[in-house]
């Protein structure tokens, strides 16, 4: 059996051990002060129905939650749930849907989504993310049954087989524009289809579109 394994099991038979967990993997048993600095003097003020212990600082006076910092703070969703949500992510052949980790945990599809957001920004900081560059292209895809869709916006670097998936909300300008600025260079050729939403990009990159509506599904370097 793997460590994984065996902390799924535990997480799942006893779920209030998922803060004791959370306090070896983080080091969150510190003596140091959040707010002020301090080392030595903090005490603890009161520990929630989860079992998450808020201290008190005897320095400064301020009060933090242990979990000041992480994903985990002022969420209403156990922490064994989190940790679940985490191990079922990292042990994810290629990727999880937020429609499977619903399943998997027993959670609203929109609770699972808000979720995955949160361990993706956070767990994939800094792996793998240089910026795309040169001929870049995007588009989005759908997958699921109608009422339970997960979107999926692809970015591709063509010629170095660099792609970037991120899965979304919608297909509005307000969500797509911040993963393209997040993603791509700035002075790049991006190519889209002739979706409204992606005209802002001609500010920052050369932009040019396919109508696939019309039959063209490809330009030279672009859009197939």
């Amino acid at each position: 059996m793997t460590d994984y394994q065996k902390m799924m099991r535990k997480l799942i038979s006893h779920p209030r051990s998922g803060i004791n967990m959370l306090r070896k993997l983080t080091d969150r048993q510190r003596k140091c002060c959040v707010k002020c600095g301090v080392v030595g003097h903090l005490q603890v003020h009161h520990t929630n129905k989860q079992g998450i212990r808020t201290y008190q600082c005897q320095t400064c006076g301020k009060t933090f939650s242990e979990t000041y910092g992480t994903i985990f703070y002022r969420s209403k969703i156990p922490i064994s749930q989190w940790l679940l949500g985490i191990i079922f992510w990292v042990t994810a052949t290629g990727s999880i849907s937020a429609a499977d980790l619903s399943r998997k945990l027993g959670v609203s599809h929109i609770t699972a989504w808000k979720m995955l957001i949160k361990i993706r920004k956070k767990l994939s900081l800094g792996l793998g993310q240089e910026m795309l560059e040169g001929i870049t292209e995007a588009d989005e895809a759908w997958f699921g049954k109608k009422e339970n869709q997960d979107i999926v916006m692809g970015i591709v670097e063509r010629g170095k087989r660099k792609i970037r998936l991120i899965i979304i909300p919608d297909v509005k300008e307000a969500t797509l524009y911040p993963h393209i600025r997040e993603n791509v260079k700035e002075g790049s050729k991006f190519y889209t289809d002739s979706r409204i939403t992606y005209s802002i990009t001609g500010i920052r990159y050369h932009h040019q579109t396919t109508n696939h509506s019309k039959g063209e599904f490809a330009r030279e370097g672009g859009v197939h």
